[in-house]
C-alpha cells in the first residue's frame, strides 16, 4: 500500500456481492485501499485506522457505535439513525415509484395495487408516490398494509397467513401490483407481478 492512499473501510453489515463490486470498482478507479472483512466476516474491526468509512447502519447498534467512535469521515447508506452526522447517499424512493407506476401506465395497465409488510419510512414514500402518480394520471390504487390488517400475526404460520390475506384481495380483472419482502441478511428486495 502507497502511503498516500487512501484507507477505506466498507461496514455493510450485510455482504451483496453486487454493491460491493461497485464500490470496490469506485476504490480502484480512485486509488483507495478497500478494507472490506467486516462486510463479509460480520466482525466489528475495534482498533481499526484509517481515512473513512462507507457504512450501511441500518442493522445492529454495534456497528453503528463502532463508526461513531471511530470518529472518520463517514458515508451511511441508510436513514435508520438520523440523528449521527453522517453524509448519506440514499435511493429516491418516491422518484423509483413514480417510474415504476409510469412503467406500468405506458404498457396499458389500469388496475393497480401496493402492498407493503411493514411499517417503514422508505416503504411509505414508495407507497404515496405509486399511488400519487396514478392518482394524477386518474386511476386508483388500493394499498395493502399487510402490517395494518387484522389479520396479521408473527410467528410460523405468518406467510401462510398473508398469502391468504392476499389472495382474498387479488379478486378482479386485471389486477397488478407489486410486493417488497425483505429478505433475511440485508436490505435486498423481492418483487412480485401479477395480473
Amino acid at each position: 500500500m502507497k502511503r498516500d492512499q487512501r484507507r477505506v473501510l466498507l461496514a455493510l453489515g450485510w455482504y451483496d456481492y453486487r454493491l460491493h463490486r461497485g464500490i470496490e470498482k469506485y476504490a480502484q478507479e480512485r486509488g483507495w485501499y478497500m478494507s472490506a472483512n467486516l462486510t463479509r466476516e460480520k466482525v466489528i474491526p475495534w482498533g481499526w485506522e484509517g481515512d473513512g468509512i462507507l457504512a450501511w447502519l441500518g442493522a445492529g447498534d454495534d456497528l453503528a457505535e463502532f463508526v461513531k467512535h471511530a470518529r472518520r469521515p463517514t458515508v451511511d447508506f441508510s436513514f435508520r439513525r438520523p440523528h449521527l452526522p453522517f453524509a448519506r447517499v440514499l435511493e429516491d424512493h418516491a422518484h423509483a415509484a413514480s417510474l415504476v407506476a409510469e412503467h406500468f401506465l405506458s404498457r396499458g395497465f389500469t388496475n393497480f395495487m401496493f402492498y407493503s409488510d411493514t411499517e417503514n419510512w422508505s416503504y411509505e414514500e414508495r407507497g404515496l408516490a405509486f399511488v400519487e402518480t396514478l392518482k394524477a394520471a386518474g386511476h386508483g390504487c388500493m394499498w395493502l398494509r399487510w402490517h395494518q390488517s387484522v389479520a396479521y400475526r408473527t410467528g410460523r404460520d405468518q406467510w401462510r397467513r398473508k398469502r391468504n390475506w392476499l389472495a382474498a384481495r387479488m379478486t378482479g380483472p386485471g389486477r397488478f401490483g407489486i410486493v417488497r419482502e425483505r429478505r433475511s441478511g440485508g436490505p435486498g428486495t423481492r418483487r412480485h407481478c401479477w395480473s
